[in-house]
């Protein structure tokens, strides 16, 4: 394809640290880049590029219910309290998981920016570098932001405040 640009790693870094994020759809992320949607989906699949959503966490619990429906298990016999833990010890694998993405995507900001040759690949690299920080911060929850709850939690909190769990 000869009329799409090829991207730097200084794009293609801060590409990824916005997908990481969840801040931009990838129709938004290939917009800004000038590239098609389709190829920010391909590089995030080879190179294993995960969000950081809420939605994620859901759909975590959703696929290990279905694992334990295809082996066998009877997935609606679980009460609310087994799925809570169950989606407890998701959330805890996927902010882990996250945590070590996003200071892998600090790691290559700090590497790469020694090897950057003109200021908007400087930007490009500290901007990526910024994304991975903050998203690291959100994890951790070292921001100054209280968590919310998620509509799932809200559920769980409510059921438990009725005697039902």
């Amino acid at each position: 394809m000869a009329g799409r640009p090829k991207l730097s790693a200084a794009d293609w870094l801060e590409a990824e640290a916005l997908f990481r994020a969840g801040a931009l759809s990838n129709q938004e992320i290939a917009s800004r880049f000038g590239v098609s949607e389709t190829a920010i989906r391909q590089r995030a699949r080879k190179a294993g590029w995960l969000r950081a959503s809420a939605d994620a966490r859901q759909q975590l619990v959703e696929g290990k219910l279905l694992e334990q429906r295809a082996e066998g298990a009877d997935a609606s016999g679980l009460n609310i309290g087994q799925i809570a833990e169950l989606q407890a010890a998701d959330d805890a694998r996927v902010l882990t998981e996250a945590a070590e993405l996003f200071r892998d995507g600090i790691r290559q900001a700090r590497e790469m920016l020694p090897h950057c040759g003109t200021p908007d690949q400087i930007k490009k690299v500290m901007d990526a570098g910024q994304v991975a920080a903050v998203g690291y911060m959100r994890v951790r929850r070292l921001d100054a932001r209280p968590p919310e709850a998620s509509p799932f939690e809200a559920t769980v909190k409510r059921l438990a405040q009725e005697g039902k769990l």
